[in-house]
């Protein structure tokens, strides 16, 4: 998710980054919900001309 680098986008990583450390694994996930991708995985890899998506 290296396209979101604002200041909200990196209060909530920090927060999941401490949540994560506070549950059992696999437990707490992120999506993000984009005008122009659609709903994006925190796994989505990013590519130089936008968000890839399978086919």
């Amino acid at each position: 998710m290296d396209m979101y680098t604002g200041p909200q986008h990196i209060h909530v990583r920090a927060g999941l980054a401490a949540l994560r450390r506070r549950v059992e694994p696999g437990a707490v996930s992120l999506r993000i919900i984009s005008a122009g991708y659609g709903l994006l995985d925190e796994d989505t890899p990013a590519t130089s001309r936008g968000w890839w998506r399978p086919a």
